[in-house]
């Protein structure tokens, strides 16, 4: 697929791990510029469908080849397609959460909570083995009106 590939091609995909990046990488204007030479008008769905097709091939491309099996939670956990996707593109099997007994929304709003937490306590942390930061970084903000 021809706006896949374009995808895939993007520098971001080629850096190594520990890597991150912000809200505003991956955005409307990225979408646009990638669709901006692509030879076929493209169908809203396929734009989707390719969407979901990037995420899971990023994902399993990141996934040690020792594990057997993966578990997804959150919203993308609920999402089937998803997770069919994320299944064929990877060695490893990929579930929901809830198969093991571990509701997908309450692993991530007790992540929030936990988050919420260590930032009104102001505590920092390291994700060099994470994100690659090279200090220590807070968490979150917390903004009052």
């Amino acid at each position: 697929d021809e706006l896949l590939n374009k995808m895939l091609l993007d520098p971001y995909f080629a850096k190594k791990a520990p890597k991150s990046t912000g809200l505003h990488y991956f955005d409307q204007r990225w979408l646009n510029r990638k669709l901006q030479h692509i030879r076929n008008r493209t169908h809203k769905i396929n734009i989707q469908a390719t969407l979901i097709e990037l995420t899971a091939r990023t994902i399993t491309n990141n996934i040690p080849k020792f594990c057997k099996s993966v578990y997804v939670c959150g919203g993308g956990a609920k999402n089937s397609y998803l997770i069919e996707r994320l299944n064929h593109n990877s060695h490893s099997k990929i579930y929901s959460s809830d198969i093991i007994g571990w509701d997908p929304q309450t692993i991530e709003s007790a992540c929030f909570a936990w988050l919420a937490f260590k930032t009104l306590n102001n505590e920092k942390h390291d994700l060099k083995l994470i994100t690659g930061s090279k200090n220590p970084v807070k968490l979150g903000n917390i903004t009052f009106y």
